[in-house]
């Protein structure tokens, strides 16, 4: 079993702080101990009783994860190079342009995006650099199966080769 990491947004993050430190405790301790007492108690239907179930998703911060590890802003990336590339399969978005597409993601997160999916093989930096130094990247072929399974687009260039 592999561990779970999770994220919370700063104001609630502020409140499970707070509540740790009046109790002597660290963060970590006192959400895992609150959560194993939600589960174990069978009280999660009462919690989420009447509530939107989409609404607890706006609460919940951090990059959610996929089975296969990738984050919600990896997955973006991925299917915007995939989609704004040309028909040589080159994308010119920089770091900057790549995160004001997603919406609600900063530079360095876009950079290491671009970091952590070029270590998993699923895009490659092309050799030439353009102007304003931005470094253009394009999918390999198990990152263009990946953003096809992603958003059921074949991405631009790799017409009749899936």
């Amino acid at each position: 079993m592999t561990a779970l990491h999770v994220a919370f947004p700063a104001p609630l993050s502020q409140r499970l702080r707070e509540a740790a430190a009046a109790r002597g405790l660290t963060p970590q301790v006192l959400a895992a101990g609150a959560l194993a007492c939600l589960l174990d108690g069978d009280l999660l239907d009462a919690v989420f009783d009447g509530l939107d179930p989409h609404a607890a998703s706006a609460e919940a911060g951090g990059h959610g994860r996929r089975p296969d590890g990738l984050t919600h802003i990896q997955c973006a990336v991925l299917h915007l190079i995939g989609q704004r590339a040309g028909a040589d399969q080159v994308c010119h978005l920089s770091a900057d342009s790549l995160a004001n597409l997603i919406g609600g993601a900063s530079r360095s997160a876009a950079q290491d995006a671009l970091r952590r999916l070029i270590a998993r093989g699923l895009i490659v930096r092309t050799e030439k650099r353009f102007a304003g130094g931005v470094q253009p990247h394009r999918l390999t072929a198990a990152g263009a199966r990946l953003a096809l399974e992603l958003s059921g687009d074949v991405p631009r260039g790799w017409e009749g080769r899936l």
